[in-house]
């Protein structure tokens, strides 16, 4: 019983999903798709329902169709920089100048149009504290703080 089991398994596995169109004995154009183990075999099946086959294809899967701006969803403000607690504050306030640098902050608006920097607000969406190099870099800045960041 494992034995047939185990076959049956691995017969499915096997099968590829195909796509055929036909027409049924009143003349009616059928389409749909089943799943088989080769074209001979949908062709054999449907056949044995009455359909006249005219057509028999692979289905293409991940067809790498175009992407439209409604199959993209962005979320969030800006991509936020992570560095462990007993990083030395002056290298943090070097890479966080550089980072949000005005050259920095264009190429990353060219490489990602639409992706909303909000240069007056950019800890904005931020949940938890800013590393003390960080945190002297922006109120440099006159960046208002937002509460998460000050804990």
């Amino acid at each position: 019983m494992a034995t047939a089991a185990a076959a049956a398994a691995a017969k499915k596995a096997n099968e590829i999903t195909f796509i055929w169109e036909g027409k049924d004995r009143a003349g009616k154009i059928l389409k749909g798709e089943m799943r088989a183990g080769g074209a001979t075999m949908v062709n054999a099946t449907l056949r044995r329902q009455g359909i006249t086959v005219t057509k028999v294809r692979k289905q293409r899967i991940g067809g790498g169709g175009k992407v439209s701006d409604k199959d993209v969803t962005l979320f969030g403000n800006a991509g936020f920089f992570i560095a462990h607690k007993d990083v030395p504050d002056d290298l943090v306030y070097e890479f966080t100048k550089l980072a949000y640098s005005d050259g920095a902050i264009r190429k990353v608006e060219m490489a990602f149009k639409g992706s909303n920097l909000n240069r007056l607000n950019p800890l904005e969406g931020n949940i938890g504290p800013l590393h003390p190099g960080a945190l002297r870099y922006w109120k440099e800045l006159g960046v208002t703080l937002p509460e998460p960041a000050l804990k």
